[in-house]
């Protein structure tokens, strides 16, 4: 059977309200392991299908489900399930998943193996991390975690960390004669880190550090 008519069938299962049950007897009558060997099916990955949420994120967490024609859940079932594939491109590929389906699946597998480092890092230094990833990703492996400490990570960026920027713009820097180059995303960033940090609260907390930096020679 091609990929696209085997996708189209697993599309159909989980737009079922008991997705899970149908996909663990499909485990059972070794279909699954027919289509391809690595793909795997266990209690842990029914009882994960069964928390997905039905409602759509919050939306300041900028989760986009506009991802080929399937719907948020849909792609979040595809995305947990694959993730834990021993060779999860190569999976999706015989299901002809889309390539930014195919991305995601692999950032969810990097951040599950960064994310106990996250825990011990400053809330500037998680979210330089974590702003590199898709939100996608993110809310997926958010979805998929046990521990409460690591989840908190997860959605204090989603809901928080991600959002924050300081009140100085490059506009802001150019008016003040500080000619355009890299000190721009030096002196920005630092900044946002300074509010991420607590180190800065109010805009005259900023602009005092932003003059302190002002002041600093450039370096060569």
């Amino acid at each position: 059977m091609s990929g696209d008519r085997l996708r189209h069938e697993f599309n159909r299962i989980f737009e079922e309200d008991h997705a899970e049950d149908m996909m663990t007897r499909l485990d059972e009558l070794t279909i699954l392991k027919a289509i391809h060997p690595d793909l795997v099916w266990n209690e842990d990955l029914s009882d994960r299908f069964q928390v997905i949420p039905t409602k759509e994120p919050h939306r300041e967490w900028r989760i986009k489900e506009g991802l080929s024609s399937l719907n948020l859940h849909q792609v979040l079932m595809y995305i947990l399930w694959f993730q834990r594939s021993p060779t999860a491109e190569d999976a999706a590929r015989r299901l002809k998943l889309s390539a930014q389906i195919r991305d995601i699946i692999l950032w969810v597998q990097r951040l599950h193996q960064d994310i106990e480092a996250l825990e011990g890092l400053s809330p500037s230094q998680a979210t330089a991390k974590l702003d590199r990833i898709p939100n996608l990703a993110i809310y997926a492996v958010y979805l998929d975690l046990n521990q409460p400490s690591q989840r908190g990570v997860l959605s204090r960026y989603l809901s928080s960390w991600q959002h924050v920027a300081p009140r100085t713009t490059g506009e802001d820097l150019k008016d003040r004669g500080l000619p355009p180059g890299p000190r721009y995303s030096e002196i920005l960033t630092a900044l946002r880190d300074a509010w991420l940090d607590g180190l800065v609260q109010t805009p005259e907390e900023e602009e005092a550090l932003l003059e302190e930096m002002l002041a600093e020679p450039a370096q060569e």
